[in-house]
């Protein structure tokens, strides 16, 4: 799947990525945000791993 993204957009997605997911492509980055916000609205069921700790955000403290 090919999308055009408006320049504003495609700033902000490159800053997500860089502020929150840097080991992500655009590709996986836009269906991660896609998830949650479809999930979010009720259309998409939460996924086992929704339920979970981020792999970024796990650490010595919530390593159960």
């Amino acid at each position: 799947m090919s999308t055009y993204l408006p320049e504003d957009i495609h700033s902000a997605l490159e800053r997500f990525i860089a502020e929150k997911h840097p080991r992500l492509n655009q590709t996986e980055a836009i269906a991660l945000i896609l998830r949650q916000w479809l999930t979010k609205e009720g259309y998409l069921a939460p996924s086992v791993r929704e339920e979970g700790v981020e792999p970024d955000d796990l650490n010595a403290s919530n390593d159960d």
